[in-house]
């Protein structure tokens, strides 16, 4: 039993700091490349942040998939216990998870909206309005996904503390 514990909380813990890193990276590296060559369609950042969504997207049902077995093998994350301070902050963080899985597959729709509208002319495309906004969009869940990682970095060294 122990090992399936320590190996699904190695596993989440793992996906956490791939999806988080995976912002961090598309924030800090691509996101200022995009700006500098003044091109958010079809050159490095677009490109890229469509490429890599499906290992978001493994991260996250990875992270789904080894929380449902840790809250159901180990007693200490019991849902909704909330008697101390550790549990409310194990609360919080599982309310912060789901709200970045919402996001994130909010900016998976996003793309199938973009593909949809996709022409054979990059031109085109790059002026298509429903592109700017679904660009922004997608932009705007990122930043979103990254405030939210940050407040669960925080919240897991509290947990640290109380634990």
């Amino acid at each position: 039993m122990q090992f399936i514990i320590w190996s699904s909380l190695v596993l989440f813990i793992f996906s956490a700091i791939a999806w988080f890193g995976g912002l961090l990276f598309v924030t800090s590296v691509l996101m200022p490349i995009a700006k500098y060559e003044n091109d958010f369609s079809q050159t490095l950042f677009y490109q890229s942040i469509r490429r890599f969504h499906g290992i978001v997207l493994m991260c996250i049902w990875t992270m789904i998939i080894t929380g449902f077995i840790l809250v159901a093998v180990e007693q200490k994350y019991i849902w909704l216990k909330l008697s101390n301070t550790w549990d409310y902050l194990f609360f919080s963080i599982e309310i912060v998870f789901l709200l970045g899985c919402f996001f994130t597959f909010l900016i998976g729709k996003n793309f199938k909206l973009i593909d949809k509208n996709k022409t054979q002319n990059p031109d085109e495309l790059q002026k298509n309005e429903s592109f700017e906004k679904n660009i922004f969009s997608v932009l705007k869940f990122m930043k979103i996904n990254i405030l939210l990682g940050i407040i669960s970095i925080l919240v897991f060294t509290a947990m640290v503390y109380y634990g």
